[in-house]
């Protein structure tokens, strides 16, 4: 092949590049808009995770007020809400502290002095609860099948793209490939 066959692809490659089909400027402008609309959605999700959150702390002690009486859930007509995990106090030690403490201290008396440095140093530490909602009358199969058909539509897209790009790539292949039998 020769140099001018090769630039010459290669000019051709290009300009398929730089020249932006219709179809391809309608997508790149669609992108943009649901890029916009994707900020404006983090902005109201924002807003609504807040709220979220304040509701939270409100049902959360009701909830667990309930849980001593052997309930766990709430319903309404429209939803399911219980607990997913009980909160519950973590004890921490702080064995930094008590390290730095035996050191001072004599060796004939560490065993004992170990022992009375954790129980002073030791915190107490909450651990809160989380909810769960589940709306009524949607089931388990529903949520699996629209998992299912996303991801069924992300795979049938890649393979459209890898299908263009194969397709260009043949294109080049067979414009070298030609040039060599000249």
């Amino acid at each position: 092949m020769t140099k001018y066959k090769l630039e010459y692809i290669l000019s051709e490659i290009l300009n398929e590049r730089e020249n932006l089909s219709p179809e391809i400027i309608k997508k790149i402008d669609r992108f943009g808009e649901l890029n916009m609309e994707m900020e404006k959605a983090r902005e109201k999700l924002d807003s609504i995770r807040r709220e979220y959150k304040n509701i939270e702390s409100e049902l959360l002690p009701i909830l667990e007020e309930l849980d001593e009486y052997s309930t766990r859930t709430i319903k309404t007509n429209r939803y399911l809400i219980h607990i997913k995990k009980m909160g519950f106090n973590r004890t921490m030690f702080q064995y930094a502290r008590v390290l730095d403490e035996v050191l001072k201290g004599a060796n004939e008396e560490t065993k004992k002095m170990v022992d009375e440095l954790l129980e002073a140093t030791a915190t107490v530490q909450r651990v809160a609860a989380s909810i769960g909602v589940q709306k009524i009358g949607e089931g388990f199969l529903d949520s699996i099948g629209r998992k299912i058909k996303g991801m069924i539509q992300k795979l049938s897209q890649t393979l459209k793209v890898n299908n263009k790009n194969m397709d260009t790539v043949f294109r080049v292949a067979k414009k070298i490939y030609d040039g060599k039998n000249d």
